[in-house]
């Protein structure tokens, strides 16, 4: 069985899913899921098409390079880059805020490891540059509720020979 079609089972298995309900949150067709699900072979020859993967992603909540390392996994490909998957659906919603507003800081403010670059502002600081829009002129002539001057008529209105 190729890496592909093991991460999808895990997936599958992890979840309490079939295959139909992997059918229901990805797009991809109950055949193209069949498939994946019985292809019994120890490596796979081409790349799915991307809106397998892109199902895929979608219906694991996971990034889209998640699921082409396991593609390019079951292919038979050399893996030199890691891949981490966050599982945050279980972490209380306080505590998610706390390590974005940690991350921000330390994206403003820079760290020992990665200083923040030069002329950054630190949080609470905001540098705004506002342009104007351009203007046409108005005329002054006349009032907000007035309606203004209709296009003049170019000539008497009549066809020339009548």
């Amino acid at each position: 069985m190729h890496a592909l079609r093991e991460y999808i089972q895990a997936q599958l298995d992890s979840r309490g899913w079939v295959a139909a309900d992997l059918a229901k949150h990805s797009g991809i067709s109950k055949q193209v899921v069949s498939g994946l699900l019985n292809d019994d072979r120890a490596s796979i020859d081409r790349l799915p098409l991307d809106s397998t993967i892109d199902g895929l992603a979608q219906a694991f909540r996971v990034e889209r390079d998640v699921i082409l390392a396991k593609v390019g996994e079951a292919m038979g490909l050399p893996m030199s880059r890691t891949v981490v998957v966050y599982e945050a659906s279980g972490v209380p919603n306080d505590v998610l805020i706390q390590e974005l507003r940690r991350r921000l800081r330390e994206d403003v403010m820079g760290n020992a490891e990665h200083p923040a670059p030069i002329g950054a502002a630190p949080i609470g600081v905001v540098h705004t540059s506002v342009t104007p829009p351009q203007t046409r002129p108005v005329a002054a002539s006349r009032t907000p509720d007035e309606e203004p001057p209709r296009a003049g008529r170019r000539g008497s209105g009549r066809r020339a020979g009548r």
